[in-house]
């Protein structure tokens, strides 16, 4: 008997504790329509660089407790690139990422680790020109950089299977940011080239680029 009123003793100290509350969990809170606002805003301005136009394919942001850690970037092409040319490319495209993300004021306060460098960017460039593949196969095929090292591969050593994603799932929320923005930054593209270059000019019945022909101005 006394071993049973023991027990029920027991039994209503355990039921009476008091209760802990767990503090919760800190979550770095990143602003990703910025960071998307970059990505569109360099992609709407490379799409038409003279011979080294690319196209965004697909874009990924890696972010933990301590900020943004990672972004990753897929472009296509159609230009036709020997290794020099490529490899200028690829510095261009990383410099001006580098620069616009370090120097946004709100993104650049959300960093895990600051600067942004060059091996947090993972980019990936596939040229996807007909030349390429049945022609002369020894001009780029694909452009990989990864934790700091790039890699340039020939058409006739290229992955078909080099892209890392085959299809892609998101909320609407997402999908109404990016068709946003992307068009702003079309639209901002095209307003910074009106500025830069003026109007243009009809000569002998064609439209002739100030910005391409500056004696015409």
């Amino acid at each position: 008997m006394r071993i049973l009123s023991f027990i029920c003793f027991l039994f209503l100290c355990g039921c009476a504790a008091p209760r802990v509350e767990l503090a919760p969990v800190a979550v770095k809170v990143v602003d990703s329509e910025e960071m998307t606002w970059i990505v569109e805003k360099i992609t709407a301005r490379w799409k038409h660089r003279e011979h080294q136009r690319l196209k965004l394919e697909h874009s990924q942001l890696h972010y933990n407790l301590t900020g943004i850690t990672r972004l990753n970037l897929e472009f296509s092409s159609q230009e036709i690139l020997e290794m020099c040319p490529a490899r200028d490319l690829l510095v261009d495209l990383v410099e001006e990422f580098l620069f616009e993300i370090n120097t946004n004021p709100i993104i650049s306060g959300e960093l895990a680790s600051v600067p942004f460098t060059p091996d947090l960017l993972d980019i990936k460039i596939n040229f996807e020109s007909f030349y390429g593949y049945y022609v002369d196969p020894f001009y780029i095929g694909c452009i990989c950089l990864s934790d700091g090292i790039a890699r340039f591969s020939a058409f006739d050593m290229k992955d078909p299977e080099w892209h890392s994603w085959h299809s892609k799932v998101e909320p609407y929320t997402k999908s109404r940011e990016v068709s946003m923005l992307r068009r702003a930054a079309e639209k901002n593209y095209e307003e910074e080239r009106k500025r830069a270059c003026g109007p243009t000019y009809l000569n002998e019945m064609l439209i002739m680029d100030p910005c391409k022909n500056p004696h015409h101005m």
